[in-house]
């Protein structure tokens, strides 16, 4: 595709466009789809939003098990203003990349540090399983 778009366009306007796929996909003519990149557009949401909607749920889930509450509307409700906050920071779309790669490397520390923290604790404590229940 990257080949395809530089051949179309050249470097010199690609090096200008932020997004030259769906500028690729205006110039793209077929009889019966008046606008091909309703569909790319389609498939980034459901590209796009499907981490975000498990990471909310994850996050929401956690909070739910960690407070001890029985109902997920009341803490749905209460983390969603603080994730609403957190995604406004950002004011442009440099500002979104950065902040979004940065957030992406907190959660693979996390991914890494939890699971190695909960494992130091439990052979600190002397909970192991044996290796039949592995």
């Amino acid at each position: 595709m990257v080949i395809t778009t530089l051949g179309v366009f050249g470097p010199d306007v690609i090096g200008r466009i932020r997004f030259a796929l769906m500028v690729l996909l205006k110039t793209y003519e077929a009889p019966l789809i008046e606008r091909a990149e309703f569909f790319f557009i389609i498939f980034y949401i459901f590209v796009a939003f499907q981490p975000v909607a498990t990471m909310y749920f994850c996050c929401r889930f956690t909070t739910e098990r960690f407070l001890s509450v029985q109902s997920p509307v009341w803490v749905t409700l209460g983390l969603f203003p603080f994730i609403l906050l957190v995604l406004l920071l950002p004011q442009n779309f440099e500002t979104a990349i950065d902040f979004s790669s940065k957030l992406s490397m907190m959660g693979f520390a996390f991914l890494i540090l939890i699971p190695l923290f909960l494992w130091l604790v439990a052979v600190v404590r002397g909970i192991g399983g044996d290796k039949e229940d592995a």
